[in-house]
Parts: structure tokens; sequence; C-alpha cells
């Protein structure tokens, strides 16, 4: 009997100031996706729309929404059956946002976790405000975020329809990633195994080893050097089984800078 394999996963690492040379806080984050997939970066313009209405085509759920957009770039995904959403950007505030799915122990009734992150980029400002937002809007998935704002604080949220944890990154977690497993404690009754996550956990480890490797460094070659798989298996996939990295991006906060590598890093720049 063969294991449920999604169609696409991701790996998101969040490197804090106090681990970098510089002080400089980043999101790196890797899309793992079918080989034909190729994805490109979007601009979003600050709008203001009346009447503003959300509705979800996977199940239905409608949500009124202010009236203001932020301005933001990201990477946007399409689907037959969610639509529009986003699955990585920054915001004209400096809010930097990634997600990884996670395979669903329970659902829920509300928005899925490229809406989530959408939402998040268009209308809040800070991590504070970012996971206020996710405490108090229905979720329907499981899923992580890495959020990383102007004020250097940076964290790692996991939630589904029941339960949210959040780790933040400081002086006991200068790093922090995630894959497309639960980590945190809270979250670890949700974990559904025997799926086909694409090595999530042997990523995992690699970023674990990597951040265990010297002292502090420069965070952007750091972070280039885990997600092209310099520490170990995180992009290297075989194209004949149809997956593939198929971009990798940094968002650099502190000066509001993106690096993105259109497909896979380990072969391009």
């Amino acid at each position: 009997m063969t294991s449920p394999v999604g169609r696409s996963s991701c790996t998101s690492i969040l490197i804090g100031k106090n681990a970098t040379v510089d002080g400089s806080v980043i999101i790196g984050r890797n899309e793992d996706a079918k080989t034909a997939w190729p994805k490109h970066l979007a601009f979003n313009s600050h709008q203001t729309i009346k009447n503003n209405i959300f509705k979800s085509k996977d199940n239905k759920f409608q949500m009124e929404l202010p009236n203001e957009r932020f301005s933001y770039s990201s990477t946007p995904e399409w689907t037959d059956k969610y639509g529009v959403f986003e699955e990585d950007g920054i915001n004209e505030y400096g809010l930097a946002v990634g997600l990884t799915s996670v395979y669903p122990k329970c659902l829920g009734y509300g928005l899925n976790a490229g809406m989530l992150l959408r939402y998040g980029l268009e209308r809040c400002k800070t991590v504070d405000s970012f996971l206020e937002m996710l405490k108090h809007i229905p979720i329907a998935s499981s899923q992580t975020f890495t959020a990383v704002d102007t004020t250097g604080k940076a964290a790692v949220i996991e939630c589904n329809s029941e339960k949210l944890e959040v780790c933040y990154a400081g002086d006991k977690n200068p790093f922090v990633s995630a894959v497309n497993e639960f980590y945190l404690e809270g979250m670890k009754t949700y974990q559904v195994h025997g799926i086909d996550n694409w090595n999530a956990k042997e990523r995992y480890e690699t970023i674990q080893t990597a951040f265990c490797r010297d002292g502090k460094k420069e965070a952007v070659p750091l972070a280039a050097d885990i997600l092209s798989g310099k520490y170990g298996f995180i992009c290297q996939y075989d194209r004949k089984t149809g997956k593939d990295t198929v971009w990798s991006v940094i968002y650099d906060v502190g000066i509001k800078k993106i690096y993105r590598c259109e497909g896979n890093p380990s072969r391009k720049r």
C-alpha cells in the first residue's frame, strides 16, 4: 500500500540577529514541487478596496476584509481548488513570512495556509500582529509559518484548526526552522505518520547540523549554503522522480532586500 503524497513540500529557515556577525535577521525558503511547476516573483501594490469580501473556493468560508491592503512582494501560487494565494513574501513594513504545509490530522472551516499568509502580508506590520491575526481568524489547514519583522522579532509558528504553538528566535534559539512536519512539543500529537513528505526529517536534520557548526556567520551566505544543500540533503532530488526544488528565496528584512533563485539552488544562482 503506497503512502499519501503531496504535490509539493518546502523548507524554511530563520536566522536571528543573535546568530549573525552583522545582526541581520533573515528568512530563507525553498519550494519543492513537481519539476514542471515554475514560480515567479510578483509585486502587489498598496490599495484601498471597498466592499472587500473573501470567499474560499475550497470550503466556501466567507469573511469581510479590511479596505486597506499593504503592498508586498511574494511568490504566488494558483490551483483550481484554492485559487490564487501566496507561499512567502515581504510587505512594505518589512514583515516577511514563509509557510510550509503539514499533512492534516484535522481540518476546520476557515482560511487555508496560503490565504492566511496573504492576509498577513496585506494587513500586518509586525510578527506580533501576524500572530494575533492567526489567533483570531478561523484556520482550516495545518501548516507552519516563519515570520520576522524590522524590530528583529522572529518566530516559527506551528498551527492548525485546533491549536497554535510559537517558538521565538532569541538567545536560546538563535536559529529556528520549519519543514513539512510539526516539531514543537504541543503540536507533535497532530503529526500524521506514513506520509511521503519529501524527506522532511532529513531536511530538518540537515538544517540542525548547519546551525550547530562553528560560530556566528554572515546571514545571507549561511542561508544560501543551507538552502543549496552544502550541509547535507535539502534540494538534491532526483528529477526523474518528478520532484525538484523550483525556487529558493532569502528575505533580509533589515534592508528589505530579496535574494532569489528561480530554479534549484544547487544548480543555479
